[in-house]
């Protein structure tokens, strides 16, 4: 469990200035809100329970629940709260590591604009390399909303080159289920070199 308080100088993703022009839209003339300062308080509970099989100890089960909360002293339109289910279950067989995670998370927003997320991921893994996919939907539950719900597809691959240095590939696909909306769809292509070196009394003093 974890609890904390803080403070929002913009709450409302005001403007420094109440009235500013488009660029590239013939400069357009608009009036946007002043910046709200706020004060915030929010909570975290996550819970974890963790099941080896008696019968086959390679089979693990394992469900996960997650609880948010973050609320505005004065603005309750800006509070959000989300939940979250993840169920999973992994096998280990002949050195490799097979997995199935799934999330079910309800986001509570203001004005009714509260989200069902739906993911479902597979993954494999050893010593020396992880692979995975994953599939996403996000859902509106207010019908003025519908025409925002997307899927998203990914791909995620993790090669350990050596001992500390990493060779990583994710593919993105968010897609629009409703035709309406022409500004949803994209692609994203990710690939890099990761090095992680950790610091100790040792190295850092020798």
């Amino acid at each position: 469990m974890i609890l904390g308080a803080g403070h929002n100088s913009n709450v409302n993703n005001g403007l420094l200035s109440t009235q500013y022009t488009l660029p590239g839209l013939g400069d357009i003339s608009v009036r946007g809100e002043e910046p709200i300062s706020d004060n915030f308080h929010n909570e975290i509970l996550s819970l974890d329970f963790n099941n080896i099989l008696k019968s086959n100890t390679a089979i693990k089960i394992k469900n996960s629940l997650l609880a948010y909360n973050k609320s505005y002293l004065n603005e309750k339109d800006e509070n959000i709260s989300v939940f979250t289910y993840k169920p999973s279950v992994s096998y280990i067989y002949n050195k490799y590591l097979y997995g199935l995670e799934s999330n079910i998370s309800r986001v509570l927003k203001k004005e009714n604009n509260d989200i069902n997320i739906l993911s479902l991921s597979p993954f494999i893994s050893n010593k020396k390399f992880k692979a995975s996919l994953d599939y996403q939907k996000l859902l509106y539950t207010n019908s003025e909303n519908k025409n925002k719900n997307f899927e998203k597809y990914s791909f995620g691959f993790l090669y350990n080159l050596q001992k500390n240095i990493n060779l990583f590939l994710n593919l993105g696909k968010i897609t629009r289920i409703k035709k309406e909306r022409i500004d949803i769809d994209r692609a994203s292509k990710e690939l890099g070199i990761a090095y992680n070196y950790r610091f100790n009394n040792k190295n850092m003093y020798t």
